[in-house]
């Protein structure tokens, strides 16, 4: 049998992840990038949210230390910082603070670069990947109505070369041209849902102090739709730094200049986050990256998607970056790739695809319920999607003075319970008991 070859499209955090997860099972796997890559960690022009803040939460985590051992002691060692859900947290939403419970759920939190970095170099010491930089795909190469390849070139030069393999990843972000190619080549296309949000994040660093983690790690202010829409976060990076991100939904966005990014932080309803911030040694100026909606690629809907074709991460769907669940879902989708190819190839779109749409749900079910709050975000509302919004909201309320509450919801957010697990009896007597009090 001849080698069986993969090309991943995209040296992303989700090209990373399946590249480590399908050199398993091919004995060839490349990884096509655009972008020059520097394992120094810098920014790079394909990765505009790059400037902000990334996390990921350890149930994510933990899966991806069994494909990448060290990895979590790596970051912690290159200075991200680890902080429990609960304990570490502070936060304020619905009306008050969330109480602070130790809940054995964090999240590790540094900047993209040290993250991305870090992960390129563990997977290009894995057998049979290549990470090839600077180069651009211009085309699928297609066969019988199925995907055998991709047309490529490197960056600056006119000749372009035709690559077979045996499956191509699209790992190419939320702009990927890959639906658009196979409608021009003949081969389905999948739906799409988008829900337009319009957001805008700003962030600056900040100088962190040697004691200023004794209090909290993480402080957020999170709004409740419809009335509020604005959120500020403030999490510890590497290089002993604060990141300090306003954002606002439905074009409410945070000024670029320092007083007027000042009063759109002191204008949310707990002054805490602004007195604290406004203490801090600024270290950059402010950095904005827009995100117009939550977009999501229904490749499980084709009813016979092209063979040789897998798409995953924002590919698949774009979450609002706000609900911080994004490299979670894509560590979670690379599982679902790995338990499909252990079946090997056969029919093998049809069936990741169906398990994808599974990972997919429950994060798209707690972001677009959330933007959906709002009226002006048009899309598609679940009959009884305002009774369910009333009981989430309740359920909030009642985190801020019961910690069992708290960590069944930190459960959900952070994908390691299934969102109906906040629907038992037992929750829904805690939201009727304790969500109307207001802290």
């Amino acid at each position: 049998m001849p080698p069986r070859k993969v090309i991943v499209l995209g040296g992303s955090i989700a090209g990373l992840f399946s590249a480590r997860v399908l050199a398993d099972h091919f004995d060839e796997v490349l990884v096509l990038e655009r972008d020059r890559l520097s394992d120094e960690g810098e920014p790079r022009k394909g990765v505009p949210q790059g400037r902000h803040v990334h996390s990921i939460w350890s149930p994510a985590l933990q899966y991806l230390e069994g494909l990448l051992p060290g990895l979590r002691q790596g970051l912690l060692s290159a200075g991200a910082v680890e902080a429990d859900a609960g304990r570490d947290f502070h936060w304020w939403h619905a009306g008050g603070f969330r109480v602070r419970p130790d809940v054995g759920i964090s999240c590790i939190i540094q900047s993209r670069e040290l993250f991305e970095s870090h992960v390129r170099r563990m997977v290009r010491a894995v057998p049979r990947v290549d990470v090839r930089d600077e180069t651009e795909v211009l085309g699928l190469v297609t066969e019988g109505g199925a995907v055998r390849g991709v047309r490529c070139r490197p960056r600056g030069h006119s000749a372009e070369t035709q690559m077979r393999c045996d499956l191509v990843v699209d790992a190419l972000g939320r702009h990927t041209p890959i639906p658009k190619w196979c409608g021009e080549a003949g081969l389905p296309v999948p739906q799409q849902t988008e829900l337009e949000v319009d957001i805008a994040y700003v962030s600056r660093r900040f100088r962190r102090g040697p004691k200023d983690l004794e209090r909290f790690r993480v402080m957020l202010i999170s709004p409740i739709g419809p009335a509020e829409r604005r959120i500020a976060v403030l999490f510890p990076i590497e290089g002993d730094q604060w990141v300090a991100t306003l954002a606002g939904w439905l074009g409410d966005h945070p000024p670029l200049d320092e007083a007027g990014w000042l009063a759109y932080a002191k204008s949310m309803p707990n002054r805490e986050w602004f007195d604290f911030v406004s203490q801090l040694q600024p270290l950059s100026s402010p950095s904005q990256y827009r995100f117009p909606s939550n977009l999501r690629r229904h490749w499980e809907r084709v009813d016979s998607p092209p063979p040789g074709l897998l798409a995953l991460g924002d590919s698949l769907c774009s979450f609002n970056p706000a609900y911080g669940q994004g490299m979670s879902v894509a560590a979670f989708e690379t599982r679902a790739l790995s338990e499909c190819l252990r079946e090997g190839l056969e029919r093998l779109p049809e069936r990741y695809g169906r398990m994808a749409a599974r990972v997919v749900d429950q994060a798209w079910a707690l972001s677009a319920g959330e933007d959906l709050r709002h009226p002006e975000v048009k899309g598609r509302r679940p009959v009884g999607s305002a009774l369910v919004n009333a009981y989430i909201e309740r359920l909030h309320r009642a985190s801020h003075t019961r910690e069992e509450v708290h960590r069944a919801m930190v459960e959900v957010f952070s994908l390691s319970r299934p969102l109906p697990s906040l629907l038992t009896p037992s929750m829904a007597v805690r939201a009727l008991v304790w969500g109307g009090r207001k802290s």
